[in-house]
């Protein structure tokens, strides 16, 4: 995941809202971080078809069920993770890039 953690810092960087608090930084980033891993999870699933999202929860529904097994059926299910990765970081890119900034 380093790099997602670069493509956090290079957005943070680009749009110029660092903050020289480092604890509300690692917050900010974290967050982010979890928005944009979530964002690729959710449009990795909406690649798949409805066969395929019925396999999924059931495998779901198991205690035992990890995220490397997650990545694994997408990719048995034939979903291109790094075109998936890929358009979500554009998508975030532009959205963080163009939302309103916050008055200081």
């Amino acid at each position: 995941m380093q790099d997602v953690d670069k493509f956090i810092d290079d957005l943070i960087r680009e749009r110029g809202t660092a903050s020289p608090d480092q604890e509300v930084m690692a917050i900010v980033k974290a967050d982010m971080k979890s928005i944009l891993l979530d964002q690729i999870d959710k449009e990795a699933v909406m690649r798949l078809n409805d066969d395929q999202i019925g396999e999924l929860a059931d495998l779901t529904d198991s205690p035992s069920f990890s995220r490397t097994d997650f990545l694994e059926f997408l990719q048995r299910a034939g979903v291109n993770m790094d075109d998936v990765v890929e358009a979500t970081k554009q998508q975030f890119r532009e959205f963080y890039l163009n939302a309103p900034k916050e008055e200081q």
